[in-house]
């Protein structure tokens, strides 16, 4: 993962990714696309939020991301995670109706070709906030 542009806040994955080494992305460099209902999806992306969280130089906000929220979920209902592709859309669409928060990160982070979350996934994305501290 690397910066696209000169803004530092947005990372892509790039075909060339194999030249570096990154931890979060060693099980992803050989697929094209990011499908959050795929299980390894689900965990890579859960995986990269957690090494985020564990460098303590990040800084970051204890708020949950989507993919935080949804494993905290399933575990308070006895699913177990990451979800199967088969119950995926439908766990999220349980989440939504059931959380407002879940429901506005969704709405900004999972995107697909139909309205919802419905038809092949276009992008998806994680926020984390990071508390910078005055100078």
């Amino acid at each position: 993962m690397r910066p696209i542009h000169p803004d530092p806040n947005v990372w892509v994955i790039r075909d060339n990714a194999k030249r570096r080494k990154n931890e979060a992305m060693d099980d992803t460099l050989n697929i094209n696309c990011i499908d959050p209902s795929d299980s390894y999806i689900q965990e890579w992306l859960l995986k990269l939020v957690t090494l985020a969280r564990n460098d303590a130089a990040l800084r970051v906000h204890r708020q949950l991301t989507w993919i935080e929220m949804l494993k905290e979920f399933t575990a308070e209902n006895g699913i177990d995670f990451p979800l199967p592709k088969s119950l995926f859309i439908g766990v999220v669409d349980l989440l939504k109706a059931r959380s407002k928060v879940f429901r506005a990160l969704v709405r900004r982070e999972l995107a697909t070709k139909n309205p919802g979350i419905a038809g092949e996934f276009l992008f998806t994305s994680l926020s984390l906030l990071s508390e910078v501290p005055l100078v």
